[in-house]
């Protein structure tokens, strides 16, 4: 799994992905960090088989 991070005034960001066998990408989760809460977001794809 990939990590991609980044902070600013009002907080930072944490990035994880993940691609599949044929370099699509899998599943994604964010971090939003202030200095109040933590938030937490998912995102996961699905593919049509071609055929």
């Amino acid at each position: 799994m990939n990590t991609l991070s980044h902070s600013g005034i009002g907080g930072s960001y944490t990035t994880y992905y993940a691609y599949d066998q044929l370099n699509r990408l899998k599943h994604t989760t964010e971090t939003y960090q202030t200095h109040q809460q933590t938030n937490t977001y998912h995102l996961s794809m699905r593919y049509n088989k071609v055929g």
